[in-house]
């Protein structure tokens, strides 16, 4: 390679380096669309550059050399370019995820406005028939269940545990029908031999 392409080689090189100390500055007053359309207005610059630097180097002696060069600056600077536009992506997806954070924390305070102001103001509704009652019904809002259970009376146990029992009896006994059934059928006529 000449001096003389050393010397525009090194000048690129101060020249990208700069430009991509300008792109975080750049990154701050833009918007994201803006960002977008800048970094492939690069890759478009970058790109049509290189091709034309790989032009120049197939017209000097010493070809490869000065390819392997102009690869390692093409490489360098889309390098650049890619981390830009995966840093944008990054924000994005950032700035996406506290918009829906945000519209969450909106719809459920709404909800929690809306329960306070239904709480507060419920409806009272005389009835004088089923109709009426079960059109009362459709129109009250849904009522928060407390959180203590109701207290159970004496004889209501009785009954829950009379009515366990007889299930479980009853289950007991049919089971043993099945069982028996079971037993009494006769084997198979053909089948799996039996094992030693």
């Amino acid at each position: 390679m000449t001096v003389r392409g050393n010397v525009v080689m090194w000048v690129l090189l101060v020249c990208f380096v700069a430009f991509a100390a300008n792109i975080a500055s750049a990154q701050a007053m833009e918007s994201v669309p803006e960002q977008r359309d800048r970094l492939a207005m690069e890759r478009e610059q970058a790109t049509r550059f290189f091709d034309a630097q790989d032009v120049q180097c197939k017209n000097q002696f010493a070809v490869s050399g000065c390819l392997k060069d102009v690869n390692r600056q093409r490489l360098a600077r889309l390098s650049a370019i890619k981390k830009a536009e995966t840093r944008l992506q990054d924000m994005e997806r950032l700035q996406s995820g506290e918009a829906q954070r945000q519209r969450l924390e909106e719809r459920r305070s709404e909800r929690e406005q809306e329960t306070r102001e239904m709480a507060g103001t419920a409806p009272t509704i005389k009835v004088t028939d089923a109709k009426t009652l079960a059109a009362a019904k459709d129109r009250l809002p849904a009522q928060p269940r407390s959180s203590k259970p109701e207290a159970i009376s004496a004889g209501q146990q009785r009954e829950n545990r009379n009515a366990y029992t007889a299930k479980h009896l009853d289950a007991d006994k049919k089971r043993a029908e099945r069982d028996q059934r079971l037993r009494e059928q006769k084997s198979p006529k053909q089948g799996l031999p039996t094992a030693p």
